[in-house]
C-alpha cells in the first residue's frame, strides 16, 4: 500500500495518489494515513512553501528540504539565480508539525497563495506532496493529461 518496489526488493515510501480533505475552522487539514506513514519515516516534521511551478502549496520532509537547501547552496555564491531561489523557497518556508490527530496547521499566507478557503486536494508527487484548491487541481490534472496526450 503506497510503496514503490526497488531493485533489491525493499520498498521506498513516497507520496502517491490524490486525496481530498477540508480545512477546519482553525485552518488545519487532516493528512491522509498513507502520507502520515511516509512522514513517520522522517519524524513528524514537514516543511511547506509556495510552489515554484503551480498555484499550490508544496510540502516536503526535512530530508527533502535539506536537499533543496544544499542545491541552493551549491549555486554560484552571489548569483541572481541563487538569490531568487532562496527568496522564492527558503524565505517563505514554514515548518509544520503533525498533531496527535494527524492534522497540520496551514498558515494564512500559504492558503492565500494557493487560493484555498475550504476543500483541498492533497496530491502525491513522490518526494513531495502538494495542497491545492480542489477546483484548481481538477483543471491542472486535465491540462497535464492533455499536454501528455493522455485520454481522460
Amino acid at each position: 500500500m503506497g510503496y514503490v518496489w526497488i531493485a533489491n526488493m525493499q520498498y521506498l515510501g513516497i507520496f502517491i495518489s490524490t486525496y481530498e480533505s477540508k480545512l477546519d475552522s482553525a485552518k488545519r487539514i487532516s493528512i491522509p494515513p498513507h502520507f502520515r506513514e511516509v512522514i513517520a519515516q522522517f519524524g513528524e516534521s514537514l516543511y511547506a512553501y509556495p510552489s515554484i511551478l503551480n498555484k499550490c502549496i508544496e510540502v516536503c520532509t526535512p530530508s527533502r528540504m535539506s536537499s533543496i537547501s544544499a542545491h541552493i547552496g551549491s549555486m554560484e555564491m552571489f548569483s541572481k539565480e541563487r538569490d531568487e531561489m532562496a527568496t522564492a523557497i527558503l524565505s517563505t518556508c514554514h515548518p509544520m508539525q503533525l498533531d496527535k490527530k494527524g492534522r497540520v496547521l496551514i498558515p494564512e499566507f500559504l492558503l492565500d497563495f494557493a487560493q484555498i478557503s475550504d476543500s483541498v486536494s492533497l496530491v502525491g508527487k513522490g518526494e513531495v506532496f502538494e495542497i491545492w484548491n480542489v477546483n484548481n487541481f481538477a483543471q491542472e490534472y486535465k491540462r497535464a493529461r492533455e499536454v501528455l496526450n493522455i485520454v481522460s
